[in-house]
């Protein structure tokens, strides 16, 4: 019997791997194709249960072969994972990777120091309107031109002299206690600048 005959005969439409199992029992059924059909869909003394039961068996070490498959490929990724860990650790502490400022910007302990003036009174922070007007007014750019910054990346330098972003970020809002006193970072057309206590001058970065 074909498969499509088998269909059209119980409106059921299994997989090729079902019909072959089913195919098995027809072939030692002692009837016609349609006597076989009408046990089928009715279940005869079970045995479209039995057809489907003996299907799935036959699939079990099938399936427990992959399932063994994937549970060492995952203790092998594991295992990779774990070495490539041990090995990134290994190399940072051979690169001796440590805290970097580039000595031509303005330190982050002098930006902090301006910051402290601000608990007293003699300094605060600027908004963003406001660093934009004293950036005009002491440096000559057009508002329209700056954007102000607000953080700086924090960097690490390695023995081979090797620079990296870390992740991290320090604040650098804008501080103004006087004209001299007073700290902006800001970009104009890409470019990266730092005014500080009067002084323009290029960020490294």
């Amino acid at each position: 019997m074909m498969i499509q005959e088998f269909e059209a005969l119980t409106g059921f439409y299994p997989t090729l791997e079902h019909y072959a199992a089913i195919e098995a029992v027809y072939s030692e059924f002692h009837g016609s194709k349609q006597e076989f059909c009408e046990a089928f869909k009715a279940n005869k003394d079970g045995m479209a249960e039995s057809i489907a039961r003996k299907l799935n068996l036959s699939r079990l070490p099938a399936e427990q072969a992959i399932a063994e498959a994937e549970a060492k490929a995952a203790q092998e990724v594991s295992s990779l994972k774990s070495e490539m860990e041990r090995l990134r650790a290994a190399l940072e502490r051979e690169e001796e990777w440590k805290p970097y400022e580039d000595k031509d910007n303005v330190s982050q302990a002098d930006y902090a120091a301006l910051a402290e003036s601000i608990k007293t009174g003699a300094a605060r922070y600027l908004t963003d309107d406001e660093a934009l007007e004293y950036v005009s007014r002491e440096f000559g750019f057009s508002v329209r031109r700056v954007e102000i910054l607000h953080e700086v990346d924090v960097e690490e330098i390695n023995r081979h002299n090797q620079i990296r972003r870390t992740g991290k970020v320090l604040d650098r809002r804008p501080i103004y206690g006087a004209s001299d006193d007073a700290y902006v970072r800001f970009n104009v057309a890409g470019r990266m600048y730092e005014g500080w206590n009067g002084e323009l001058q290029l960020f490294a970065g």
